[in-house]
């Protein structure tokens, strides 16, 4: 039962994965760095006044941007930032926090499980681990990154 379970986990969280994106990610990465001030590096605020977009669905985070650009949406600060851009850099910038999920995810193919983001007294840290024993549901640590 309890190797069952962990299975379902493990394949809800794969489901969980993005789709293809619309952006290019790494555009997206190198437009990213005016938004870390109030969204965090990858999108997870440091602050409760900011929300994090890590993990946002692409086409509700492109949405939103043509929003602000529009003044549909009305935030001065935002529509600063984004009346600027391109409809393509807001696509970059959608496909890029859309990629930089705030969940874990297992992949099936290579039997790591990744968990984006773990605070340890107060550091953040990326970590991936390779499943040891699905009987056991153990895993080994085999990347930790320093957010």
């Amino acid at each position: 039962m309890k190797n069952l379970i962990g299975l379902l986990a493990m394949t809800g969280i794969a489901l969980m994965n993005p789709a293809q994106a619309e952006g290019d990610i790494e555009a997206g990465r190198a437009l990213s760095t005016q938004c870390s001030g109030c969204h965090g590096v990858y999108g997870m605020s440091p602050s409760e006044q900011f929300p994090n977009i890590a993990g946002q669905k692409e086409s509700y985070l492109s949405a939103q941007l043509r929003k602000y650009k529009s003044g549909d949406r009305n935030d001065l600060t935002m529509r600063a930032i984004v009346g600027p851009l391109s409809e393509e850099d807001m696509l970059n910038l959608a496909a890029y926090f859309s990629s930089t999920s705030s969940v874990a995810r297992y992949s099936f193919d290579t039997e790591t499980l990744m968990i984006p983001y773990v605070d340890v007294a107060g550091v953040m840290f990326k970590v991936e681990m390779l499943l040891d024993s699905l009987e056991e549901l153990t895993f080994s640590v085999t990347h930790l990154e320093e957010r």
